[in-house]
């Protein structure tokens, strides 16, 4: 059976938080940008480097998870990109030297790869029929807050603890706790009960892992035979009536 809709929207909720993360590190960073060169001793172009790798990254994973959708659940693929954004933003707070925050920042980049390409089909197939506009819109909206809240929770670290480092180190913790969540099995099952509703009624394991393809959630299947059965019951006037 599909999962209840409050369910979905907590699940929904919960997807739409995951998306505001990468836009939490990219404007926390350019706050720390004056730290980190004091620290590291390097020049403006080398610490604007530290953004464009993160977006080189994205824009290079982008490609690999879309064809891996073609194979596996996207929500998987979203779980992995997010662990391993969250090992990036572990790896910025940790690195000794300047290159190694460099690939960490790479690192980050392609785990924020599914966010963008892969959290609005998600967010498409599980959200109810009638509302699916709202909850992209709601997708849209959390990157304009991690944009906003951003500046103020980079310095805002900074100055509370006198490390520019645990910025990377928080965010990377909160998005590892938020990975742990995802893998629990009551939130995993909405997902996959959602999209393996069109399959029937089914036990055990095939319930939880429908097929990788693409379908439609229950309720758009149930809104289409809806508009069938009252199509089927309109009389086609016979040829050559021209009453009104």
């Amino acid at each position: 059976m599909a999962s209840s809709l409050p369910t979905r929207r907590a699940f929904m909720s919960y997807l739409i938080l995951l998306n505001a993360f990468p836009f939490l590190d990219f404007l926390s960073l350019s706050t720390l940008l004056k730290k980190i060169k004091s620290t590291y001793h390097i020049n403006n172009f080398l610490a604007g480097l530290l953004g464009s790798t993160s977006l080189a990254g994205t824009l290079t994973a982008s490609l690999l998870f879309a064809n891996l959708a073609k194979n596996y659940h996207k929500y998987t693929l979203t779980l992995i990109g997010c662990a391993i954004w969250a090992l990036g933003a572990i790896f910025c707070a940790l690195s000794p030297n300047y290159w190694m925050l460099l690939a960490s920042r790479f690192i980050l980049g392609c785990g924020a790869a599914p966010l963008s390409a892969l959290l609005p089909p998600i967010i498409n197939q599980v959200a109810p029929l009638h509302q699916k506009a709202v909850w992209i819109s709601g997708y849209y909206m959390f990157q304009a807050l991690g944009t906003a809240v951003g500046p103020i929770y980079g310095d805002g670290i900074e100055a509370s603890t006198g490390r520019w480092q645990d910025a990377f180190f928080v965010e990377g913790a909160m998005m590892a706790g938020l990975v742990v969540l995802g893998i629990v099995p009551c939130v995993y099952r909405v997902f996959y009960e959602t999209t393996a509703a069109r399959e029937g009624d089914k036990s055990g394991l095939e319930t939880l892992i429908p097929d990788s393809g693409d379908g439609e959630n229950s309720e758009t299947v149930e809104y289409q035979n809806s508009l069938d059965q009252g199509t089927s019951h309109i009389q086609t006037p016979p040829e050559g009536d021209s009453s009104p």
